[in-house]
């Protein structure tokens, strides 16, 4: 009876370690199948759920143990393959490269739908476009202001010094215009004897 009791814990004891082997068979061929599409979607792979434990619920045979696992391990890697062509696909669309600082996020943006990623990815890239040029718009535009800013000082400046000279001209002209009639009126004096003597105005009269 004590053998019978060894023989059969002994044949317990491999099944269950046959299922283990089943199971953890399983795994390894579902993270090398994983392994080699995160290469292609730049690890940007989700965690594709298996039920491994599950199928194999109440059964006793290996042979039906092997069978659910083959067949659960074939739908996971289906599953993966499907998220590995979504993925790649939308790491395709235009735009995704060249704008790649708007998407910080992009491990689980990919994720999305083709159509709900393409459609995220165009209003960033709108979006963005908008701020830099009204951005670009607000510089040119500063640089306007400023530029007429320097204009307008200048044409005033300009107006200065010409108003400087014209004012400089309007003094010369009065003092010459007052030596001359003091010139005049000695000459006059001279000739009728008066004996006046000879005064000069000068410019700085003038201006009082």
């Amino acid at each position: 009876r004590s053998t019978r009791l060894l023989i059969d814990k002994l044949v317990k004891a491999e099944k269950e370690n046959r299922r283990t082997k089943i199971l953890s068979d399983a795994v390894a061929a579902l993270h090398a199948h994983m392994k080699g599409l995160q290469e292609r979607t730049r690890n940007y792979m989700p965690t594709v759920p298996n039920q491994f434990q599950d199928v194999i619920k109440g059964l006793k045979s290996l042979d039906s143990m092997k069978d659910k696992v083959s067949t659960e391990l074939a739908r996971c890697k289906i599953s993966a393959n499907e998220w590995a062509d979504q993925i790649q696909l939308n790491l395709g669309t235009d735009g995704l490269e060249e704008y790649s600082g708007l998407f910080a996020d992009i491990a689980t943006l990919c994720l999305k739908a083709p159509e709900d990623f393409k459609n995220t990815v165009a209003a960033r890239i709108s979006q963005h476009q908008a701020k830099e040029a009204a951005r670009l718009e607000a510089e040119r535009e500063k640089i306007r202001a400023e530029e007429a800013a320097k204009a307008q000082r200048e044409a005033a400046a300009e107006a200065s010094r010409a108003e400087a000279v014209r004012v400089a001209a309007e003094q010369m002209a009065q003092a010459a215009a007052a030596h001359e009639a003091n010139e005049l009126a000695f000459k006059d004096a001279v000739g009728a004897g008066t004996g006046i003597t000879r005064t000069v105005v000068t410019a700085e009269q003038v201006q009082v």
